[in-house]
């Protein structure tokens, strides 16, 4: 069951996915970032099974917030879900932020970002492909690779604030 919420993000209702999904109702949204220690970026490919941009790259894990879950607790399990995240992670709130673009994305976005040096594990019907990069590359990948497109208009958003982070760390 999915939370649903007006243009100012009130809670209306509780409905199942499904019915969010059809009808492109706003709900609540996360998003992951994944760095390993030595500051690369994990970026996928999305799997030709996925409803939304199939076969398309993107830098974050993401998914719905699933009633009564926080936005950190879902977060954490779509790590668990879909890169076989072993444990607690330590989940550091970037940012919020509104995606409405498309027919596909209405959504209350809760980016974060995690440090992870254990095994990726992907689950075959979430990501088909991953690798780690450097985060200065990740605009001009998007030019030369197929990224989905929200992930790219998500990316021009965030980009500054990702570089903060990263540079917090260095």
């Amino acid at each position: 069951m999915i939370d649903i919420f007006d243009e100012n993000e009130n809670y209306i209702d509780t409905v199942p996915k499904s019915v969010a999904r059809e009808q492109n109702l706003p709900r609540r949204g996360t998003d992951a970032l994944i760095f390993n220690s030595k500051g690369e970026l994990l970026i996928h490919k999305r799997a030709p099974e996925k409803r939304s941009y199939a076969n398309q790259w993107d830098f974050r894990i993401t998914g719905w917030v699933i009633s009564p879950e926080t936005t950190a607790e879902a977060a954490l399990r779509e790590l668990h879900e879909e890169i076989g995240l072993k444990g607690d992670a330590e989940l550091r709130f970037l940012l919020k932020y509104r995606l409405k673009f498309s027919t596909k994305n209405n959504d209350f976005s809760y980016m974060y970002a995690t440090i992870y040096d254990g095994k990726v594990i992907p689950k075959e019907d979430e990501i088909s492909e991953f690798r780690w990069i450097n985060p200065a590359e990740l605009g001009t990948l998007m030019e030369k690779m197929d990224f989905a497109p929200n992930a790219k208009k998500i990316f021009e958003k965030i980009k500054d604030k990702m570089f903060e982070i990263i540079g917090e760390r260095s």
